[in-house]
């Protein structure tokens, strides 16, 4: 054994020989250290390896030094949406645009952030009114458009579609949106948050969706995307649709797959002046629609059409919850039918609505129709007030 002596703190150690046994299982205990060291320096510089940096894109047309070949840098940004749309975005990159400037141009939204990379994000800088990007366009463009996307933010922008196409009855799918969103990959898709925008048309006479975000498959069983927020807009000026989510499953409607679209965030959204329907959720799962204004849809006066509009609309959907919404003057579009302020349309469960204030709608202020069992719950705390005939579509 080796020599004994103390510590200064009273603790005992020995003291290794420099020779024999006791030098050989040092120089073992060293190597296998030594051993130990390397294998995390060597797992270090692959985690340490530089990520790649997020980046800023500033767009300025009414800049001197703007350029579309430039730097993309504040001093020298993008003039427009040419390079834009050739550019595919990483996780963390922000676009830029300046406030007070207007675009008429469609804008195309390419690459897709991620959980670990972040948002890429599509938003204002300086001072003044909101940056605005208007097209419009006889053939279906959308002003912003984009397919498969996840982790994007559109926040503090005004969107005008400006399209003139008349209302067409016999053709509801819409021929141009302010933003269209479009998913028809193999998913799971995630995290799109839409928040703080003016995004409006130029009447209620005209064939769009201003909000759409659409699914389209042959076939699927699993949710579609997960984490939509849509908060804090106002919107308005739609022919077709405020904002809808919706879409087709082997050519039939989305209504069919429950959970489509999982963990809504639909809360304190203005939406109002629409030629048929306000808000229409489908196959929405686990659902937050609160704290918004919805008034006068359903104004479109002519003949033709069949679908009875609706302020709030919810089809097969589950889990969600209607909540401190107030919704007036909803009309029937020269239908007939519907006009409700909230109505829990076709096979939907466990869908909860209170504390909502609903007046002046020329058909039901909330209505449940069949669907899985439970139903829906309606709580007193529902204020409905100037109910009219409530006229309800045959099925």
């Amino acid at each position: 054994m080796g020599d004994v002596r103390k510590t200064h703190g009273g603790s005992m150690i020995t003291n290794s020989r420099i020779c024999g046994t006791g030098n050989i299982q040092s120089k073992l205990r060293l190597a296998k250290s030594l051993s130990r060291t390397l294998g995390c320096l060597l797992l270090a510089s692959v985690f340490l390896q530089p990520l790649a940096q997020a980046a800023s894109y500033y767009i300025d047309n009414s800049s001197a030094a703007c350029s579309d070949a430039g730097a993309h840098s504040q001093s020298q940004p993008w003039c427009d949406f040419n390079t834009f749309n050739a550019t595919t975005f990483q996780p963390g990159d922000t676009i830029y645009l300046k406030a007070g400037d207007t675009w008429n141009q469609a804008v195309v939204l390419n690459g897709s952030g991620s959980k670990s990379g972040g948002f890429i994000t599509l938003t204002s800088y300086g001072t003044g009114k909101k940056p605005k990007l208007a097209y419009g366009s006889s053939t279906p463009t959308d002003v912003v458009y984009g397919t498969n996307l996840s982790y994007w933010k559109i926040q503090g922008l005004e969107i005008e579609d400006t399209s003139t196409v008349p209302f067409d009855p016999s053709n509801e799918s819409p021929t141009t949106s302010a933003i269209l969103i479009y998913y028809n990959g193999t998913g799971p898709y995630s995290n799109i948050t839409i928040s703080n925008n003016l995004i409006h048309g130029v009447g209620t006479n005209h064939n769009n969706f201003l909000l759409y975000i659409f699914a389209d498959y042959a076939s699927r069983s699993t949710p579609v995307a997960q984490n939509i927020s849509i908060t804090d807009n106002t919107i308005y000026d739609a022919g077709v649709c405020l904002v809808c989510l919706n879409g087709s499953i082997n050519g039939q409607n989305m209504t069919y797959l429950t959970g489509g679209y999982s963990n809504l965030t639909f809360s304190g959204n203005t939406a109002y002046d629409s030629g048929l329907q306000g808000v229409q959720l489908a196959a929405t799962i686990n659902g937050n629609v609160s704290d918004n204004l919805v008034h006068d849809t359903g104004l479109y006066v002519g003949s033709g059409e069949s679908c009875g509009p609706v302020a709030l609309w919810s089809l097969g959907g589950s889990h969600t919850t209607f909540e401190n919404n107030e919704v007036y003057n909803s009309f029937d579009g020269s239908t007939g039918y519907d006009a409700s302020g909230i109505d829990v349309d076709w096979d939907n469960s466990y869908v909860t609505v209170q504390s909502n204030y609903l007046h002046d709608n020329e058909g039901g202020g909330s209505r449940c129709f069949p669907a899985i069992t439970p139903l829906c719950f309606t709580t007193a705390s529902t204020t409905i007030q100037g109910r009219r005939t409530c006229r309800l579509k045959s099925p």
